[in-house]
């Protein structure tokens, strides 16, 4: 028995459609099947049973296996001069949708016979469930078909059920899948024979979908016709049907659906669009990481520094490293939308904020040694509310180490120029970004009327020589170095 927990996937949220069925099942359930899978995947895998471009659920292979080697085909393709069209099935409840007793007949022509196979067939019968929604519960009920979604076997067993939709005869055309997630990419001469060589295969795609009980759900089907340059594009509006009819010419007219061509869409969550050039992809990642600068403001000031880095990695390096070594080739012109991205988070997290607390300005989140000796500049006064600190109103320029002290911390800032102003408000503005310090002529503190109204055409060109903060390093190549102990 199994209660099942609907997640949304996308789309409407009250079309019950958008929603996949997740059984959860009991824990010893799961150590069992985990045992039995092992030992199947292994058989599957010394056995070579399944295809070598089915890429789902096997060790050794991922997501970014399947995209890149898909790219890669085309690539290639698009090099030696011929036409290609990428078709991206969508299968209608694909694992809900399977038939047992043809799952059983596929698991006994791979050879699980025996008191193997009768396992298996127990394991599929009589299983039941119902669906659990905030405590509340459907009645029970057995389900017939399908593998649940959920356990440690469902995969496994999909895959078998599964596997001969790339073992297609389908000319001119190559299989890409991470389990139902499948594409095909066809490829010809012209676009006039790779428009006949899709409809071919995907008649010969729908059949073999009929004969094994699945649905295409043809509205959310699409395909890419890819090219490089505009001279290498379609020349016309190319329709590619999928053939239920009778007819032997695929261009005769007929009610069959359409598939519908887009110039990008997301495949196993990349954005393949028809040219590679990934702008697109790189737009959808700039998002995400721009989205994540609330948190990391809000994170900033309750974390330190090494839960702050760990939540970095988690969150930004995880997107902008996903399928990196398929989309990271692109153009500089679109790469700068993500190290942008990138760059902004940093700063928020790493750079050094200000604030004024009775005379003193304090830096604000800096972790920094404790017990540090120098015999640099020390800017040490009377023991101030927080530390490191440093008198309000005062500009620094230091060829020797600059050091923020207090009687408990202090901080060593190497060879640089640090001049933090007054914005009007409690905070002081810093004058250099997360990284690269800039020697920048901002005057600071109580003395900045005195110095507008005696100086004011010099503070106007020390104005138009300000460098912008929106970078890593200066010109000068300085950086700071800050190390974190107990």
């Amino acid at each position: 028995m199994a209660n099942v927990c609907p997640i949304y996937k996308s789309g409407d949220k009250n079309d019950v459609t958008n929603y996949r069925p997740i059984s959860l099942l009991t824990s010893l359930s799961k150590i069992l099947e985990k045992v039995v899978n092992n030992q199947l995947l292994k058989f599957l895998e010394k056995e070579s049973l399944l295809h070598d471009h089915q890429f789902g659920f096997r060790r050794g292979r991922s997501t970014e296996d399947a995209v890149a080697n898909l790219v890669d085909h085309v690539a290639k393709k698009l090099d030696s001069g011929e036409r290609c069209v990428g078709v991206f099935l969508d299968l209608a409840k694909a694992f809900d949708t399977v038939s047992r007793p043809i799952l059983l007949k596929k698991m006994a022509s791979y050879g699980i016979q025996g008191l193997a196979l009768d396992w298996f067939r127990s394991y599929l019968s009589d299983r039941k469930q119902r669906i659990g929604i905030n405590n509340t519960f459907s009645e029970l009920k057995t389900i017939g078909f399908g593998v649940p979604q959920g356990s440690v076997l469902g995969p496994t067993l999909f895959l078998l059920y599964i596997n001969d939709l790339n073992q297609i005869s389908l000319p001119n055309a190559t299989t890409f899948s991470f389990a139902d997630d499948t594409a095909v990419i066809f490829h010809g001469h012209s676009w006039e024979d790779v428009v006949a060589l899709a409809e071919l295969g995907m008649r010969r795609i729908a059949t073999w979908l009929q004969c094994n009980l699945l649905t295409l759900n043809a509205t959310k089907t699409k395909y890419l016709a890819f090219h490089i340059t505009e001279r290498t594009a379609p020349t016309k509006t190319i329709n590619i049907k999928i053939h239920q009819c009778s007819r032997d010419r695929a261009g005769s007219p007929c009610n069959c659906p359409q598939l519908e061509r887009v110039s990008y869409l997301k495949y196993l969550g990349v954005v393949l669009d028809d040219r590679l050039v990934w702008d697109k992809q790189i737009e959808a990642v700039r998002g995400r990481i721009r989205k994540l600068t609330f948190c990391f403001k809000q994170l900033k000031m309750i974390a330190n520094k090494d839960l702050i880095r760990l939540t970095y990695t988690a969150l930004v390096q995880s997107i902008l490293t996903y399928c990196i070594v398929v989309w990271g080739g692109a153009g500089v012109s679109y790469m700068i939308a993500a190290e942008r991205a990138q760059r902004f988070v940093l700063k928020i997290t790493l750079e050094f904020s200000f604030k004024q607390s009775q005379g003193w300005w304090t830096a604000v989140g800096v972790e920094v040694k404790r017990g540090l000796e120098s015999t640099g500049l020390n800017l040490q006064a009377p023991a101030p509310p927080q530390a490191p600190s440093a008198v309000l109103g005062r500009a620094y320029h230091c060829s020797l180490p600059l050091v923020y002290a207090s009687e408990e911390a202090s901080l060593t800032l190497p060879d640089v120029m640090i001049q933090p102003f007054m914005d009007s408000t409690e905070k002081f503005a810093d004058a250099f970004d997360c990284i690269g310090f800039t020697s920048v002529p901002i005057w600071s503190g109580l003395m900045v009327t005195f110095l507008l109204i005696l100086m004011l055409p010099i503070s106007i060109c020390m104005i138009l020589d300000i460098k912008t903060m929106d970078r890593f390093e200066n010109s000068r190549g300085k950086q700071l170095s800050i190390t974190v102990s107990e």
